[in-house]
């Protein structure tokens, strides 16, 4: 199960690094290179949810082999790839594989464990190999593209997949779940439409000079989107449940995880590319530069639980934000040589931001809801990430595509696209934080939901 942790994430880390290659290889420009990125977040976002119903329903076991067996078909496919178009399709299928065999990995550690503190053992490795694959994946993907191309990097997945999909074979017995939820069909294809939509516009809108059928696409989005929500008030089992964002808490932590992984992953998305193509490094050392912001991130994870306790996940979230944004607006000291050091800055503040509001968030999340319900917010708080990550590359891929969107660089255009987009992304960052200075409150656990604690009382004089 924890394998399954490791693709996925490594997924997220290591294309990044392949982005530039690829472009080269295959003679395309930044908006192609969005889609690799974002048809893989794309599927794996709208599905994510229904991947895990799929595994209560007709065995966890079965699901999580076949969206295993996906995930490898589609790294195969991408490495193979003679063209864009067959790579992006092989994303396709590579996200979709990830949206069914992670959220599944979690319900088999859970329900393969009936001690509870076994149970929350596993599941603290589980969720730790999140940090293992960020700090891992920017070497690893440098020195896989450097010694032998871009098509190492899906190759790399075919070992775990195989490793993955043998030991769950054999070792892990089938479970279903009593209770399943059935499958939300018109909510499911609301939500692909809506996001799908979206994306679609956002990512070609440039290139097609914001020309009517975008604007119709962009249009049909957020009609799919007002259709989505008055269809889920009116299904009995919806795919997301609304009413759980009565709580401001909840709404707020939600907020704040669109803008935290809008922002990282279009940095993530921007800076190997400004690293290889401009100051002109190798992959290894594209990665090397980035390293700080997964290492950082892994190695905060055992502090961030006491300073909570300290000082509340609120504060935590805010200077998180705070840091994510100062990290972002360092972009506009770097030129076309470097420096260096700045990006060391740069990246050490981003894992640093994440650090501090990765665990936070989940944690409001969490405790905005009585104990029996636990299992909504996270799966919610997971769409959230992704779908962030989704719309960032979206969005601000094209902000600084639209600076250097063609295959031929200048540099001085290249990076005023790339200060434009992260300036963006920074006030993405600080306007978050002022949503959780706002939204998210200081409150102390009651029978497993949360209250706000009394204001002292007045004294009349």
């Amino acid at each position: 199960m924890c394998l399954a942790v490791l693709m996925v994430q490594l997924d997220t880390t290591v294309v990044n690094l392949a982005l530039r290659p690829i472009q080269i290889s295959l003679h395309t420009g930044v908006t192609t290179l969005q889609w690799v990125v974002d048809a893989y977040n794309l599927v794996y976002a709208t599905f994510i949810l229904t991947g895990a119903i799929l595994g209560d329903r007709f065995g966890r076991k079965r699901l999580f082999l076949a969206g295993v067996a996906l995930f490898g078909l589609g790294s195969v496919l991408s490495a193979v790839a003679p063209g864009a178009t067959v790579l992006v399709l092989s994303r396709v299928v590579t996200g979709l594989g990830a949206a069914i065999a992670l959220p599944i990995s979690l319900s088999i550690v859970s329900a393969t464990y009936s001690d509870e503190k076994e149970r929350n053992h596993a599941i603290s490795i589980w969720s730790g190999l999140n940090g293992v694959a960020i700090a891992l994946g920017p070497s690893a993907g440098g020195i896989l593209v450097d010694r032998f191309g871009w098509r190492a990097i899906f190759v790399m997945f075919v070992p775990v997949v195989v490793a993955a999909f043998a030991l769950t074979a054999l070792t892990v017995p089938e479970s279903k779940s009593k209770e399943a939820r059935s499958l939300d069909l018109p909510g499911q294809v609301l939500v692909v439409l809506s996001l799908g939509l979206f994306t679609f516009g956002a990512i070609e809108g440039p290139a097609a000079h914001w020309n009517a059928a975008i604007v119709g696409a962009l249009v049909a989005s957020i009609a799919a989107f007002a259709a989505f929500i008055a269809v889920e008030r009116r299904v009995r089992q919806p795919l997301i449940q609304l009413d759980i964002f009565a709580s401001p808490n909840f709404t707020g932590a939600i907020i704040v995880t669109l803008a935290m992984t809008f922002g990282m992953y279009s940095f993530l998305f921007i800076t190997p590319n400004y690293l290889q193509t401009v100051t002109k490094f190798p992959a290894l050392t594209a990665g090397l530069l980035i390293l700080p912001l997964g290492l950082l991130f892994a190695a905060m994870s055992p502090f961030v639980g006491r300073a909570m306790t300290a000082v509340g996940p609120r504060l935590l979230i805010i200077l998180g934000m705070a840091l994510q944004g100062t990290g972002f607006l360092m972009t506009f000291g770097l030129g076309e040589h470097g420096p260096v050091w700045l990006v060391i800055v740069q990246t050490t503040l981003l894992g640093l931001a994440l650090g501090c509001e990765t665990g936070p968030l989940m944690s409001v999340a969490m405790t905005s809801v009585p104990k029996d319900r636990f299992g909504v917010p996270s799966g919610i708080v997971n769409v959230a990430r992704i779908t962030g990550a989704t719309l960032g590359v979206a969005v601000l891929g094209s902000i600084f595509a639209a600076h250097a969107g063609s295959a031929t660089v200048d540099v001085p255009t290249f990076l005023s696209g790339m200060r434009t987009a992260m300036l963006v992304a920074s006030t993405v960052a600080f306007a978050a934080g002022f949503v959780a200075f706002f939204m998210l409150h200081r409150e102390e656990e009651t029978g497993g939901a949360l209250r706000r604690k009394p204001s002292p009382a007045k004294v009349s004089s």
